[in-house]
């Protein structure tokens, strides 16, 4: 009983520090202040995807 109360309590704490996360990187990513690759082509919104991918997986 005890053990599945701590899991579970564990369990939420790691989903909102994960929503946490993805929140305050849309903000980040939002404002620009993320490193946007120079040397790619293509529209700016390519771009910001490919970063935040790039920082989801070094995170992650």
């Amino acid at each position: 009983m005890i053990k599945g109360v701590i899991l579970f309590i564990v369990g939420v704490v790691i989903y909102r520090i994960n929503n946490w996360n993805m929140v305050e990187k849309r903000i980040l990513l939002l404002r620009g202040l993320l490193p946007i690759p120079m040397n790619s082509i293509g529209p700016r919104n390519d771009s910001l995807e490919e970063s935040s991918a790039g920082l989801l997986i070094s995170i992650g």
